[in-house]
């Protein structure tokens, strides 16, 4: 026959811990993550750092430019043009 199994309630996993939406990144941590976009060399990468980091500060003037240039261009080291 079939033992009957005792029910154990188990822990939350995010019992203790601080969940939810993070800080936003300074200023300096923004331009530590440029930087080293620009080191090595991941153009695109940065193009698409720059948009988000546009769009989230209200700039979407510049952000629809470096969009229409990411999608557009040929190779990721031409300048965009405005």
């Amino acid at each position: 026959m079939h033992q009957l199994t005792i029910y154990q309630p188990k822990e939350p996993w995010n019992k203790n811990k601080l969940v939810g939406q993070r800080l936003p990144l300074k200023l300096q941590q923004i331009w530590a993550i440029r930087i080293r976009l620009e080191l090595f060399h991941k153009i695109g990468d940065l193009a698409l750092f720059n948009l988000a980091i546009d769009r989230c500060s209200g700039q979407l003037i510049l952000a629809t430019v470096l969009e229409s240039w990411y999608l557009t261009s040929d190779s990721f080291g031409a300048k965009p043009a405005l």
